[in-house]
């Protein structure tokens, strides 16, 4: 088992209540042990401020979880690995998806490691400013 993170939308229950789409999925319930740490940007009026989250996700079956509809699994990179050494086409992809998915692109730009650009995620896209650590939230 191996912990990854992923964008996930956010979608309703049965209860009315907000959920990683990923944890909905066949492939979440195919896994013997799976574990989640989400970050969103809230809610306002009962409706989430930005219509996904951030997911740490510790499971067995990556390939699975990352092919579920409407989630995108980043990049299986170190956190301390710089953006410059990452190859060109994974970086396109995840570039490409972070526009698409509205995130300030400014610091991602400027993100000289893969925790940069997580930071810039979590930080000033979902407003986690209180403790957020990428390392802790592939901590399970």
């Amino acid at each position: 088992m191996s912990a990854r993170f992923y964008l996930s939308p956010l979608s309703q229950n049965a209860k009315q209540q907000w959920r990683p789409a990923i944890i909905t999925s066949e492939a979440w319930d195919a896994e013997p042990y799976p574990a989640i740490h989400v970050a969103t940007a809230g809610f306002s009026n009962g409706q989430p401020v930005i219509p996904w989250c951030l997911c740490g996700v510790f499971a067995i079956d990556h390939t699975a979880l990352g092919a579920v509809e409407g989630v995108f699994q980043l990049p299986d990179y170190p956190l301390s690995g710089t953006m410059i050494d990452m190859d060109s086409t994974v970086k396109a992809a995840l570039l490409a998806e972070l526009q698409a998915r509205g995130v300030d692109m400014g610091p991602v730009n400027t993100a000289e490691t893969f925790r940069d650009v997580v930071i810039a995620i979590g930080v000033n896209t979902l407003n986690h400013t209180e403790g957020f650590s990428p390392e802790q939230f592939l901590t399970f």
